[in-house]
């Protein structure tokens, strides 16, 4: 009799029953489960054992190379604190006056001023810029997110009114709407492709997030934290208007109507930025999510022992005794 998410004792008052029913104890995982239940059947069993087979040996150690630096065409890592462009291209970026620089990260905080944007940093590409749609590229960036959802980079924009064939965007958004602070990586493309990660980035960490497209192939390759969460077959790369502009933070204006309100600039923190004019590997995406160690998260559910130090963990024989020491372990509701 309550709230169960939200128990409370107090309250006065009269409560009136039209009907009382008793049911079993039931299976709720969302509430209780047994510890090394991993399929949420509430009793650790054989369908466990089968979830853990499924990622026998998995472990964190990933093989990686490292991505050709003499195809890197633009990289900010604000070591320096400054916007200088460490590619060797002399690309170096060009702040909107409210982008700020802190402990190595660029901080933008979505500010607009009478209607334009003042929260980003400029790419000055010029002919340069990748994002034509007959050659390769690849895009990383490095972010925390503590606002949604907002642009991360874009080389073009909706126009109000039309049809949206002219666009591109690379941003956070939330599941349903823009409104609630869940973000995710959403990518839109020409009116064609219009589609968002896998993964929740509202946990106040960093995460690198990779976009590669293949002109030849037409394949645009999506990766979280090292890992390829989409792949989507397209007719053409991230298009760009005539200025070539290219931003971080936000979305550049063409003309002289404001299409965005402040909703739309990103707010947080960016730590890298690079371009490249090829397409990326998956170890060479790997690579740079784990700055160049090859260690990554271990994600199988199956990894219940996790006492390894970095570089050693695996599912192995110390998980299946995790498993066993606990056979059979039911738990229900209430």
């Amino acid at each position: 009799f309550g709230d169960r998410d939200n128990p409370a004792a107090g309250g006065t008052g009269v409560v009136y029953f039209d009907a009382i029913r008793l049911y079993l104890s039931r299976c709720v995982p969302s509430i209780i489960k047994p510890e090394f239940d991993l399929n949420d059947d509430c009793i650790v069993d054989f369908k466990d054992v089968r979830i853990m087979a499924l990622d026998w040996l998995e472990t964190d150690l990933v093989e990686v190379s490292a991505p050709d630096r003499d195809r890197l065409l633009v990289e900010y890592t604000f070591d320096a604190n400054d916007y200088s462009d460490t590619s060797g291209n002399g690309y170096d970026g060009i702040p909107g006056t409210e982008a700020s620089i802190s402990n190595g990260k660029l901080v933008l905080n979505g500010v607009l001023f009478y209607g334009a944007e003042m929260s980003y940093v400029n790419i000055p590409l010029g002919a340069a810029n990748p994002f034509g749609g007959t050659g390769d590229y690849s895009i990383q960036m490095t972010f925390r997110s503590t606002s949604g959802p907002g642009f991360l980079l874009t080389s073009a924009h909706p126009i109000k009114g039309g049809d949206e064939d002219n666009s591109m965007a690379f941003y956070t958004q939330e599941r349903q709407g823009w409104e609630n602070l869940t973000p995710v990586v959403h990518i839109l493309h020409r009116g064609e492709l219009d589609q968002e990660s896998m993964v929740n980035f509202n946990d106040g960490m960093m995460h690198t997030v990779v976009v590669t497209y293949d002109a030849l192939g037409g394949m645009m390759r999506y990766y979280d934290d090292g890992f390829q969460d989409r792949t989507w077959k397209v007719r053409y790369g991230m298009v760009w208007y005539d200025e070539h502009v290219v931003r971080i933070g936000g979305c550049g204006s063409h003309g002289a109507r404001n299409e965005f309100p402040v909703k739309n600039s990103f707010i947080g923190e960016i730590d890298s930025v690079r371009i490249y004019n090829y397409a990326l590997s998956g170890s060479e995406v790997m690579y740079l999510a784990t700055d160049g160690m090859g260690i990554r998260p271990m994600l199988s559910p199956a990894n219940l022992y996790d006492q390894e130090p970095p570089g050693s963990k695996a599912v192995n024989l110390r998980d299946y005794a995790e498993l066993a020491s606990n056979w059979l372990e039911k738990t229900y509701w209430p």
